[in-house]
């Protein structure tokens, strides 16, 4: 079987590292990208099998990444975003603008997991 691609986008480095080490234990091939303009040079070249973002860091937002695949690339990769916050109508909002699936921070790596392997 192939192994499926994930790009891992997180600003924390720490944890943009430990995501992609449980991930690539899991089957996965991960590439990293720790910020905005690292995220769009791993989405300018072989897409991704899937897509696996935090929602907001300093310089990206979810709402740009899914603007970006949706709108500029007309990507229909899955989506999969990570936040710390939700708001009422935030996941419904994500969802319109193109996310596939939105997940709590912190997210225990086997429900992560089987949530990537259906999509």
């Amino acid at each position: 079987m192939t192994r499926r691609t994930i790009l891992l986008i997180e600003h924390d480095a720490a944890l943009l590292e430990l995501m992609g080490m449980a991930l690539e234990l899991e089957g996965f091939d991960v590439r990293r990208a720790g910020d905005g303009d690292a995220a769009r040079a791993a989405l300018a070249g072989p897409m991704p099998d899937i897509v696996l973002s935090c929602m907001i860091m300093p310089d990206f937002h979810a709402y740009d990444l899914l603007h970006l695949l949706r709108q500029e690339q007309s990507s229909n990769v899955p989506v999969v975003i990570l936040t710390r916050r939700m708001t009422s109508g935030t996941e419904e909002r994500l969802k319109a603008a193109g996310a596939t699936d939105v997940l709590f921070k912190p997210v225990k790596v086997p429900e992560l997991v089987v949530r990537l392997k259906q999509l």
